[in-house]
């Protein structure tokens, strides 16, 4: 994945609003023995715990949470859509989740292919709308608005972008559409109930690492004992 976006028979790469794994409540979703496994468990599970921490391999687990975000995401954007007469935002396909080798001005980012077409009619919809371009609005002003120790390579002014061609929109610009809409009709804690939603199937339908695993099945087995 890539600033430019991606077409394949008119579906288009975008970025979807996401938190990034590190430092946020989606940290938690690639963590498989947590404080409530650690606490009351013997001086033995917890450094088994400890030794599986440290050899674990998470991308797997990143990858199918991530995945699981994306059809949450719009499972929920599209009831919301629904409830205000819109049409949905159908066939959506998981691309990717990109994550930078450091965190320091990045995060992760998740990607999905929509249709471009309705994508560019939900552009025009969001221009028309008193609310969404207001949300609009918030948004560039919060997001692309340079300021001391950054600099923005996009425009922060709905006049500036309302003078672009959203068909040659990349996955960012496209991205703000998905991000404008979901500040409209989700609430303040959708983001996190949407990462963490499935998260513990996903933890279980995983590979951590040849050697990670072998561990945590020794970890279950001690659970079991203890817990006799």
């Amino acid at each position: 994945m890539n600033k430019e976006t991606k077409e394949d028979d008119g579906m288009v790469e975008v970025k979807v609003p996401f938190m990034g794994f590190y430092g946020t409540y989606a940290e938690d979703a690639l963590c498989l023995f947590g404080d409530n496994d650690r606490y009351g468990a013997s001086p033995a599970l917890i450094d088994k715990m400890n030794e599986f921490d440290a050899v674990s391999d998470i991308s797997e687990c990143k990858e199918l949470v991530s995945k699981t975000y994306v059809e949450n995401f719009f499972l929920n954007l599209n009831a919301e859509l629904k409830k205000e007469g819109l049409p949905p935002i159908i066939p959506f396909e998981y691309s990717g989740v990109v994550s930078p080798r450091e965190y320091n001005f990045e995060t992760d980012r998740v990607f999905v292919k929509v249709p471009r077409k309705i994508m560019v009619d939900y552009w025009k919809h969001i221009l028309g709308d008193t609310m969404l371009r207001l949300e609009l609005a918030k948004y560039l002003e919060e997001e692309f608005k340079s300021r001391d120790g950054f600099m923005s390579f996009y425009d922060h002014l709905v006049v500036d972008w309302e003078a672009k061609d959203p068909n040659k929109f990349d996955t960012n610009e496209m991205g703000a559409i998905l991000m404008v809409l979901m500040r409209a009709f989700f609430t303040e804690e959708w983001e996190d109930f949407a990462v963490t939603e499935g998260c513990d199937w996903c933890k279980e339908r995983v590979s951590w690492g040849e050697k990670a695993d072998k561990i945590r099945d020794e970890i279950y087995e001690m659970q079991v004992e203890e817990n006799r």
